[in-house]
């Protein structure tokens, strides 16, 4: 299958690092951050085979979408399949999700 991953994922992986590298100057290199959003892209493209599935319900937004987590980044992804590719419409750090999940 083709992998796709949308621009909006994309730059919300990007701009995730990014903010870290200038909040935490001190610790936190800008070229840590690119070998960060690298292995994130990478793990993206894990979407819809080897990722553990979950459900969109914390995220309306999310809802139309099929979610997987990575373990190994702590990204949620959305994507959807159309014919033979995967589109990764979406992304989030858990860290930005703990307060959207329902414990339920």
């Amino acid at each position: 299958m083709k992998v796709i991953i949308k621009t909006k994922a994309f730059m919300k992986i990007y701009n995730f690092y990014l903010n870290v590298a200038k909040k935490y100057k001190h610790a936190w290199s800008m070229e840590e951050s690119i070998r960060h959003v690298e292995k994130v892209t990478q793990e993206a493209y894990k979407v819809g085979t080897q990722l553990s599935k979950r459900e969109p319900y914390f995220r309306p937004n999310w809802r139309n979408y099929s979610v997987d987590y990575s373990k190994a980044t702590g990204w949620y992804f959305a994507y959807r399949i159309e014919n033979d590719t995967i589109y990764v419409e979406d992304a989030e750090n858990y860290r930005n999700m703990s307060n959207l999940i329902n414990p339920n």
